[in-house]
């Protein structure tokens, strides 16, 4: 495997490529549909997009609850890959109940076939009501603490479309 540049991530001390494989576009439907309906030719256009990015070395592949067929997707082909040979990150959409987030990403490990993810980012930090819904006491920021105690998840984050302002909210957060 060739080795792509890497930076230390954030305060993470986490080597994080400076290439990564984001997953969005790589997906067979939108709608969360079983693997099974997903065409072979299909599933393996995938395969091959994972087996040629890891052979170059982007171990850091990155999907999220809300792109459709994706996770199912990576699931089958990251069995064929030793866990510790890449790096995985999934994004899910905070909610008003932390409760539900929460069962969204333990769905999302199931979806994606793994016990834990490197980096989870709630998903869509783009206006007052989402902060409000990460950052407020008891909220989407605190369950993923949970979750990060519970070996579920090693970092967290966000990611966003929201303005500056909006976003170093998040960050002074500590999300």
């Amino acid at each position: 495997m060739k080795k792509v540049p890497s930076v230390i991530f954030g305060k993470t001390g986490l080597q994080m490529p400076v290439l990564s494989l984001g997953m969005m576009r790589s997906r067979y439907s939108p709608q969360s549909i079983p693997l099974e309906q997903v065409p072979a030719t299909e599933q393996k256009d995938l395969a091959d997009l994972v087996d040629k990015a890891l052979g170059l070395g982007m171990i850091h592949l990155e999907t999220a609850r809300n792109y459709g067929t994706s996770e199912r997707q990576l699931a089958s082909v990251l069995k064929r890959y030793k866990r510790d040979s890449f790096l995985l990150q999934t994004k899910v959409r905070p909610e008003d109940d932390p409760e539900r987030f929460t069962a969204h990403v333990l769905d999302s490990l199931d979806r994606l076939g793994q016990e834990r993810v490197d980096l989870l980012a709630l998903h869509g930090l783009n206006n007052h009501h989402s902060l409000w819904q990460m950052c407020r006491p008891g909220g989407c920021l605190a369950a993923a603490r949970k979750l990060q105690a519970q070996g579920k998840v090693d970092w967290v984050g966000f990611s966003g479309h929201g303005d500056v302002d909006l976003l170093l909210k998040g960050i002074a957060h500590r999300v």
